[in-house]
């Protein structure tokens, strides 16, 4: 009699054991999923900045055929644009550096007050407006700044289920033991930002 409620017990134990096993696979499971959600929408956020600096150069330089005389103009956004491809590498290398993704966002700002500068003036020249390069790639900009808003809201959604993923109970005990750090939302801090359109010429 004593054998079996021994036995029993041992098995229940087992039970409790290989159950607890389970729920801590499944919560390290869930975790990983929820920051390859992450990772995921960084990549597609980073293919859409690409592609916007792709366009820039192209932009500014069938402008200065008709902007001869805006030479300044110009040149701020091509520094900007150098800027920001500049902080936007150091953000690619570290994804996960709050730091690194402050100061891309400060000079994406820097680089639409540059292009909004670029389109205000543009307004003096009206063959600019007719030229079909220009029409076709500020048509191109102005989707991209669509798709990169879209990017950066699905990065930002990403990264906030991650964090709740991360805070709830027991998983908040073992997160960083785990290697699941805090990743950082793609968002200015300070004063509120106004995003510039940057394809209005």
């Amino acid at each position: 009699m004593f054998l079996s409620v021994a036995i029993f017990f041992v098995a229940v134990l087992a039970v409790a054991l290989l159950l607890a096993l389970l729920w801590a696979v499944g919560l390290y499971n869930g975790l990983m999923a929820a920051r390859g959600r992450v990772r995921s929408a960084f990549t597609q956020m980073e293919a859409q900045i690409k592609q916007r600096y792709s366009l820039i150069p192209s932009l500014v330089e069938t402008a200065r055929t008709h902007m001869r005389h805006e030479r300044e103009t110009l040149d701020a956004v091509i520094s900007a644009g150098t800027v920001a491809v500049g902080a936007f590498q150091d953000m690619v290398a570290s994804p996960s550096g709050q730091d690194a993704i402050q100061n891309w966002l400060r000079a994406e700002q820097a680089l639409g007050s540059a292009m909004g500068r670029l389109a205000s003036v543009s307004e003096v020249y009206p063959e600019l407006k007719a030229d079909g390069t220009i029409v076709q790639l500020s048509e191109k900009l102005t989707l991209n700044d669509s798709a990169l808003s879209l990017a950066r809201e699905s990065y930002n959604s990403a990264v906030t289920a991650y964090h709740s993923a991360r805070q709830t109970f027991p998983v908040v005990l073992c997160v960083g033991f785990l290697g699941f750090q805090e990743a950082p939302l793609c968002e200015l801090k300070g004063p509120a930002q106004k995003e510039t359109s940057n394809a209005d010429l």
